[in-house]
């Protein structure tokens, strides 16, 4: 299962972010490698050159005392992969034929799972960033820590089996990948001293193998995401926090929280937004797929499977113009929860995110528990709102409102108290 949202169509492109509310990544720009560790280019130590090599980066107390929460195990080591990833407890050197969904000797985190070579030998990598980062060619990989973050870094690596690093990114210019793997701290309330962001950022991606991969994994064959599975190229100019090249999650209480993300209405253009990729293991194109939960019969739905190997992948999306009102019961905390079903497969259940745009003319006073709703103007929304999405509102009010509000609530049950505004509302 992805568990990515997907290019958006939101017209803001600060619309098109799903950052963090622990820790801000990309926060010193996309497609830049932070460089504030030791050494000539600031990556740290170098951890050494060669091919198939997997070496122990950190005893990570120093940074995290109680360890890292991936899904369960506290872990208080991870290892640097010469392939492109980092792993949690124990060392791996392998390379990708499983790529991140098969994945099962321990969790992983990888932004290049690929055959790679570190060192430039006869590699073809040529000396020099990328068009407009800051790798600086040796073709090595790297280590520093501080108080808030470990830092890995892959410095324009090339192929094993192939030396053209050729990127669509920056043109025909030889750079190689150019990477970083960032894990983070957290503050905030509710955060556990085991908790952790997880951040990967690109500079430049080279060619890759056919089955290379990128995102993460708890190495059980279900709980993971992929970045961009199509196409990994594609991950240096896009992002899932609205920077470029930069792609970010939080691992909190053991697990990954929600990274889908909707607009909760006035999106423009009047479009659907892709929500995320979920793959079914052994399913077919034929599989037929059904969605319940909060977004149930309009708020998203699923294209028909596209069938890769035994697995087969369908892209959720909002429906066109999506209402999901912040001011219904059902979206007041902020989080829509539905389930994909795929016949004769196990179901998927995701919590989505809901944003608010400022275009809704209602708003629910005192936050997800306040019992107010407070309009602005006339909303057609809240006038076909059912019963049932309204309960724990006691009162209705348009004192604000700048002209005149048309208030219709012949599908509500209980008694609201009302306050109209100064002007010539019915």
């Amino acid at each position: 299962m992805s568990l990515l949202p997907e290019a958006t169509t939101w017209s803001n492109p600060a619309q098109n972010s799903s950052v963090p509310t622990h820790f801000t990544p990309g926060a010193f720009g996309g497609n830049f490698l932070l460089h504030a560790g030791s050494g000539a280019n600031g990556f740290g130590t170098a951890m050494g050159t060669g091919d198939d090599f997997s070496t122990l980066a950190s005893n990570l107390t120093s940074v995290f005392p109680s360890g890292l929460n991936m899904f369960g195990t506290v872990y208080t080591s991870l290892y640097m992969g010469s392939n492109g990833y980092v792993t949690f407890g124990s060392g791996f050197s392998g390379y990708s034929p499983a790529g991140i969904p098969g994945f099962t000797r321990s969790p992983m985190i990888a932004a290049q799972y690929d055959d790679l070579y570190i060192g430039a030998g006869a590699r073809n990598v040529t000396s020099g960033s990328g068009a407009s980062g800051n790798s600086t060619g040796d073709s090595n990989m790297y280590y520093y820590q501080d108080a808030s973050r470990m830092v890995f870094t892959w410095n324009n690596v090339g192929l094993y089996s192939n030396g053209v690093s050729d990127s669509t990114h920056s043109g025909s210019a030889d750079y190689g990948s150019a990477f970083q793997i960032i894990i983070q701290k957290l503050g905030g309330f509710g955060i556990n001293a085991d908790d952790f962001g997880i951040e990967i950022r690109y500079e430049e991606l080279a060619l890759q193998n056919s089955n290379a991969s990128a995102g993460w994994t708890a190495g059980d064959l279900t709980n993971y995401g992929t970045i961009k599975p199509d196409s990994l190229q594609d991950a240096v100019g896009s992002s899932n926090v609205g920077n470029n090249g930069v792609w970010a999650w939080e691992v909190v209480g053991g697990q990954v929280t929600a990274t889908y993300y909707v607009p909760d209405i006035g999106i423009a253009p009047v479009t659907a937004v892709g929500v995320a990729d979920i793959t079914f293991n052994s399913a077919s194109a034929s599989s037929i797929i059904s969605i319940t939960g909060d977004g149930n019969g309009y708020g998203v739905t699923a294209s028909v499977p596209v069938v890769s190997g035994a697995s087969a992948t369908t892209r959720l999306s909002t429906t066109v113009a999506p209402h999901w009102n912040l001011w219904k019961e059902a979206y007041k905390d902020g989080f829509a929860t539905i389930t994909i079903n795929a016949s004769g497969n196990n179901s998927k259940t995701l919590d989505i995110n809901i944003v608010a745009q400022s275009t809704d003319p209602v708003i629910r006073s005192g936050g997800a528990a306040g019992t107010v709703l407070v309009v602005s103007a006339t909303s057609s929304d809240l006038n076909s709102a059912a019963d049932g999405e309204l309960t724990t509102i006691t009162s209705i009010s348009a004192s604000i409102a700048a002209a005149d509000v048309n208030l219709d609530l012949h599908n509500q049950s209980d008694a609201l108290a009302l306050t109209g505004s100064s002007q010539n509302d019915t």
